[in-house]
């Protein structure tokens, strides 16, 4: 009876022992195999490196990459990671998804034909096209109408950056030219002469000159070297032996 009574007594205690080291067990096995995996891990910073080696970088890390559609940037080379979600710094579970899009480089827009139209309408149409008004300069033309465009850099139909600044010519209008002189010319010399300069004959009028043979300029209005604007006329005087006419 004393010996049952005495093995009795001791079995709670036996299964106490070994519950407890059971429960002790369990959680070893749980922070070793179970708890790295659900612990927050930092995720590094892969952006601006190449989609390849970032991808490898996560991997190893124990995170899996998801590869998303690339975006146009002008800042990020070609294939390399332009956004990452998380953001490095960011704390998930090991084995989290993290997204990366790459690269597509810049955007190329087409620069916009712009000949003749008023400055205003070109920062309109370059915006609009995704790029912008740079420097404005302005020069002489023959064949644009004062303030169209003459010209751009780079020159319309190249390829451009996506928010590059655009420079302008704007014409002046017709550039300013020398009067050449007419005297002692006839009539249809003093036309070739001033149709080469870029100016037109005027007015003709005949005076009586002693001093000069007949037919030849013996006047001219405005005087030679004066500063005129191209297409500009000239007047002359010619010599005559009759009396003086105008015409």
């Amino acid at each position: 009876m004393y010996r049952g009574y005495e093995e009795k007594s001791y079995t709670p205690w036996v299964i106490g022992i070994a519950s407890f080291l059971g429960g002790v067990l369990v959680g070893v096995l749980f922070m070793a195999l179970i708890w790295p995996n659900l612990a927050g891990v930092e995720v590094p910073n892969v952006v601006g490196m190449r989609l390849e080696d970032a991808q490898v970088m996560l991997e190893m890390r124990g995170f899996k990459v998801y590869k998303r559609e690339g975006k146009f940037d002008n800042e990020v080379k070609l294939g390399c990671v332009v956004v990452q979600e998380p953001v490095g710094g960011a704390s998930i579970r090991r084995g989290g998804i993290i997204s990366l899009i790459p690269s597509k480089g810049p955007e190329e827009i087409k620069v916009p034909v712009m000949t003749g139209i008023p400055l205003i309408q070109a920062k309109a149409l370059l915006e609009q096209a995704g790029l912008a008004l740079g420097k404005v300069d302005y020069a002489s033309s023959d064949s644009i109408p004062k303030d169209g465009v003459i010209s751009s850099f780079p020159p319309f139909g190249t390829i451009a950056k996506k928010g590059q600044m655009i420079d302008l010519t704007i014409s002046s209008g017709l550039g300013e030219v020398a009067v050449p002189s007419l005297l002692w010319k006839g009539k249809s010399r003093a036309s070739e002469v001033l149709k080469t300069a870029g100016l037109i004959l005027g007015e003709v009028k005949y005076v009586i000159s002693e001093e000069t043979d007949p037919g030849l300029i013996v006047r001219q209005k405005p005087e030679a070297g004066t500063k005129v604007s191209k297409g500009s006329t000239v007047d002359i005087w010619i010599s005559t032996e009759g009396e003086e006419e105008e015409y």
